[in-house]
C-alpha cells in the first residue's frame, strides 16, 4: 500500500479529476476485491458442505444481518478515515506514520468492546494490571507518532529553515522519497 498509493492516487487524481482522498481510497477497493474471492470461495464450500444455506434467511436472522452491515461500515468507515488521516499528514511516506496509529485505534476500540461485554469479568489482577500498562503504552504511542508527524516538513525540498536545524536534500529514488543530509 505505502509504495502503490502514491502512484494510485496520482494516476486516479489526474485521470478522473479525483480528490486525492478519494483516490486514496480506490487503492483498498482494489486490495480487498481481490481478498474477497478466496474468502467467497471458502464460505461458499462451508455452506454447501453444511447445507446451510437455508439458515441464512430464517426468521431469527435479522439482527445478525444488521450486525455484519455494521461491521462492514465500520470496517469501510476506518479505512476512509486512515486515508483521510494519512491525507492530512500529507507526503508520500504518510501511511508510515498514518498506519500505526491505525492498528492502535483497533487495538484500543477492541479492548475497549471487551471490557463493555463482560469479556475481562473474571480475569485476575495480574491480566488487568498488564492490560492497564499495555493500554497506557498504546495511548503513549499515539501521542508519540502523532508529535511526530508534525515534524515532517510540507516541502521537503525547501525545508521551513526557522523550525527545522538539520539542512537535507530531498531525493527520489525508484519513486521512494529518502533524505540525505547535505554537506
Amino acid at each position: 500500500y505505502i509504495w502503490a498509493n502514491p502512484a494510485v492516487r496520482g494516476i486516479a487524481s489526474s485521470q478522473s479529476n479525483i480528490t486525492d482522498l478519494a483516490g486514496s481510497v480506490i487503492a483498498w477497493v482494489v486490495i480487498f476485491s481481490a481478498a474477497w474471492v478466496p474468502y467467497a470461495i471458502y464460505f461458499l464450500i462451508l455452506n454447501i458442505k453444511n447445507k446451510s444455506f437455508s439458515k441464512i434467511a430464517t426468521s431469527k436472522t435479522g439482527k445478525y444481518w444488521l450486525f455484519t452491515i455494521l461491521m462492514g461500515i465500520g470496517f469501510w468507515g476506518s479505512l476512509i478515515f486512515f486515508s483521510k488521516a494519512a491525507d492530512v499528514i500529507g507526503g508520500d511516506l504518510a501511511p508510515t506514520i498514518a498506519w500505526p496509529l491505525f492498528m492502535v485505534f483497533i487495538i484500543l476500540t477492541s479492548n475497549f468492546w471487551s471490557w463493555k461485554s463482560g469479556e475481562w469479568r473474571d480475569a485476575g489482577s495480574r491480566a488487568m494490571k498488564r492490560m492497564t500498562i499495555s493500554l497506557a503504552l498504546f495511548v503513549a504511542a499515539i501521542i508519540v507518532f502523532s508529535y511526530s508527524s508534525s515534524l515532517q516538513p510540507k516541502n521537503p525540498a525547501t525545508p521551513d529553515d526557522h523550525h527545522h536545524d538539520v539542512k537535507y536534500k530531498f531525493l527520489k529514488h525508484d519513486n521512494y522519497p529518502s533524505y540525505r543530509f547535505k554537506r
